[in-house]
């Protein structure tokens, strides 16, 4: 499986768009809007007292997500700069409170699979 995820247009606008292409059957798959990885977070925090107000993820939406803007998660900025990132402490973590409380995670096991492959890249260099 290959993970074709966001980036940025010629004039500088995030991208949200996400795809995953299956090498064995040669096929794509269009995955949800990106912002509902961002869902996926807000749900596991929701599902232990801890959801995030929508305000604050609207908020949020627009800081990452606004044509021109120049915030990033702290963890693609790691990844960018070749820095070790938590992949166990914040995407394992989330992906293991979401199953306990039975919260679909499936964008965030993708990134979480990926960074795991960065890590075991990253180490070895």
């Amino acid at each position: 499986m290959v993970l074709v995820a966001g980036g940025h247009d010629h004039d500088k606008n995030a991208l949200r768009s996400a795809h995953l292409y299956n090498l064995n059957s040669d096929t794509w798959e269009a995955l949800p809007d990106m912002t509902h990885q961002r869902d996926e977070c807000a749900a596991v925090a929701a599902a232990f007292g801890r959801g995030p107000r929508p305000a604050v993820l609207e908020d949020t939406r627009t800081l990452l997500t606004q044509a021109g803007s120049g915030f990033t998660a702290s963890m693609l900025r790691d990844i960018e700069a070749g820095h070790r990132v938590e992949a166990d402490h914040i995407l394992g973590d989330l992906i293991a409170r979401g199953n306990k409380a039975g919260v679909f995670t499936s964008l965030l096991e993708v990134a979480y699979c990926h960074v795991k492959a960065y890590e075991g890249r990253h180490r070895k260099a």
